[in-house]
Order: C-alpha cells, then sequence, then structure tokens
C-alpha cells in the first residue's frame, strides 16, 4: 500500500506524502491543460518530468480513475476486490473523453490496463496521503444520495447530528450535478459548508470531468434542511410524520428531494 509501511523501500520513497503531494499537482496541470484543448503543452508537461515522477504520475492518475471510474468500494477496501471479476478499466472509453487518451498518447497509462488488488491499494493509500495534504479551494460542495430505506433517510436529515461522511467520498461543485444523483423514494441533496477548505479537487483528474468532483472525508455537522414549504427542525419533525405514513401505505408515494445543510467538521 502506498500510505503505510515501506518507508526505507526504495518504493516508499517515491510513495512518500511530499513527493505524492508535489506530483499530484503535475496530474492537476495535466488535467486542467488537456481540458483547456492544450495536449501539446500537456504531453510537453509530462516528458519534463524525471522517471521517477512519471511513475509516481501514473501511480496518482490511476488512482483518480479508479474512484471516478472504476470500482468505488475496492477503492475504499482493497480487500472487496475481486480479481475474476477484474477487467479493463477503459472497456467504455469514448473518444470523447480526452483525458484518457492524453495519458494513453504519453503512454502514462496502458490502454488494455486491467487493474489488480495492488492498483486499488495503491489507489487507497494514495487518495489517503492527499486528503491529508492537499488543500482545495472549494467552499461551497454537493452530494447526492438516493434510494434510501426510511430509517437512514431520517437519521441523516435530522438537523443538529453529527456525524461520519465516509471515507473517500464523491462531491461535486455543481448542484446540478449532485440532484441528478437524488430520486425517490427517499433522496436528499447535501449542501455542505466547506470553510476549512478540505479534500481533493479532481475535477479535471476524473474520468468523467464533467461531474465537477472533489474528494473528502471526515464529520459533518446537519445545519438545516428545507423540503417542500418547511424549514429548520419543524421542517423534520413534519418529515418524520410524513415518512411515517407512507411507509404506514406500504411505501405507496414519495417525498420530494431534501435539501441538507451541513458543514464538513
Amino acid at each position: 500500500m502506498a500510505s503505510k509501511g515501506n518507508g526505507g523501500t526504495n518504493e516508499g520513497r517515491i510513495m512518500s506524502a511530499d513527493n505524492i503531494s508535489r506530483v499530484f499537482s503535475k496530474v492537476k496541470a495535466f488535467g486542467e491543460l488537456v481540458h483547456n484543448h492544450e495536449d501539446g503543452e500537456a504531453e510537453e508537461l509530462y516528458y519534463s518530468l524525471p522517471d521517477q515522477d512519471k511513475r509516481l504520475f501514473s501511480e496518482i492518475a490511476k488512482a483518480i480513475l479508479l474512484f471516478t471510474g472504476g470500482h468505488v468500494a475496492a477503492v475504499r477496501n482493497p480487500q472487496s476486490f475481486e480479481e475474476d471479476k477484474a477487467k479493463k478499466l477503459f472497456d467504455g472509453f469514448t473518444s470523447g473523453q480526452n483525458l484518457p487518451q492524453t495519458y494513453f498518447e504519453v503512454e502514462a497509462i496502458d490502454p488494455n490496463w486491467v487493474p489488480s488488488l495492488k492498483d486499488y491499494s495503491n489507489a487507497n493509500g494514495i487518495l489517503y496521503i492527499l486528503m491529508n495534504s492537499v488543500v482545495s479551494s472549494d467552499k461551497m460542495i454537493f452530494r447526492g444520495l438516493k434510494e434510501l430505506p426510511a430509517n437512514i433517510f431520517l437519521d441523516l436529515t435530522k438537523p443538529g447530528s453529527v456525524y461520519d461522511i465516509g471515507s473517500i467520498v464523491s462531491t461535486t461543485t455543481s448542484k446540478h450535478i449532485a440532484s441528478s444523483f437524488a430520486k425517490k423514494p427517499y433522496s436528499l441533496v447535501y449542501w455542505i459548508k466547506n470553510d476549512k477548505a478540505k479534500g481533493i479537487d479532481v475535477s479535471r483528474s476524473s474520468m468523467f470531468v464533467h461531474e465537477k468532483e472533489t474528494i473528502i472525508s471526515g464529520k459533518i455537522r446537519i445545519d438545516n434542511i428545507t423540503w417542500g414549504t418547511y424549514r429548520g427542525l419543524n421542517s423534520w419533525d413534519m418529515l418524520v410524520k410524513e415518512v411515517t405514513e407512507i411507509e404506514n401505505a406500504n411505501g405507496k408515494g414519495g417525498i420530494g428531494t431534501v435539501k441538507v445543510e451541513a458543514t464538513l467538521l
């Protein structure tokens, strides 16, 4: 794994937190250049890197692509990776995805790459290191959740509650994108104040750049909720009543998406 246990090896030195943070800035700049259709400049940036940094560039790029386009659960917990189900990450690749294509052209990533357990372990370690060493510039981020069980839906929406949002969690800077992930019967969209600018901005390094992703982890505090014409703690009491009625009617009916205002602690 990238994060622990090999500090005395050459691989451990390459995978140090300082090196990962430094080379991540190159990965981010590469993605920005590709997004702006400056592929020649992106290729120059990559070719200018020392060989050691090229290897680390590839590992960081793979980590982000695995989280945004691979098996998310295996990035969070590499031991859940099932080798017999592994397939080429770019099987569904289209020519419109310019970033992977440019990675192929500079040979940073093999287009026939089939992720392994080691790749997912490296991704887990790299993303944890970045979340603890890289500061995002995004002060407001959003996350949509859909088709939640009634009891979990109510637990997640109660104003004043504090809970762990999860480890290595995807958010977006786009309200529209977050809302597209929210569907009936019970769904919510977090509006998360990120005053400490925590997280990893992978908006230009993701498999799907249109999703404008920022990766976060840690605890959030629920500050307020809005649904229908209701807002505040009273609205949660009304929400409990409405959900209870729906459940008593065998799940018939639904509630519009609840806006959950939160703060990343």
